[in-house]
């Protein structure tokens, strides 16, 4: 199946989307958007959220070939938590369904599976 520049756009799009309504939902604020709090006069000003996104996206990047178990999505039962530096879990219904020490990777699952907005939310299993 060939992908069209146009569905790549879109991809990317809806996965900015994607991690600005995690964003949104992790800070309990309806209102965010991803150039909230940057000074326009400072042509290298970032916010948390940039800097998050950014984060995430680098971590994925450079795990996706030196450690490729870093950026697996698992089971809840097929991963322990005390293994890794930081792992994330993705509840679907207020019920645990995906595992990954990669927050990046699970933004990437709900955006291509669609999910409703109003059924997900992420927590970082490390610190809850």
């Amino acid at each position: 199946m060939s992908v069209t520049i146009e569905d790549f756009e879109e991809f990317q799009f809806d996965l900015i989307n994607t991690f600005i309504l995690h964003y949104q939902k992790a800070n309990k604020k309806d209102k965010l958007s991803l150039l909230d709090g940057i000074d326009e006069s400072d042509s290298t000003a970032t916010n948390h959220m940039m800097e998050m996104l950014y984060d995430a996206i680098f971590k994925y990047k450079t795990n996706k070939e030196a450690h490729p178990e870093m950026i697996k999505l698992y089971n809840n039962d097929e991963v322990n938590v005390k293994d890794y530096e930081e792992v994330y879990g993705l509840y679907i219904d207020d019920k645990l369904n995906k595992v990954s020490p990669s927050l990046f990777s699970i933004i990437i699952y709900i955006t291509e599976e669609t999910i409703e907005n109003s059924r997900w939310h992420i927590i970082n299993l490390k610190s809850s």
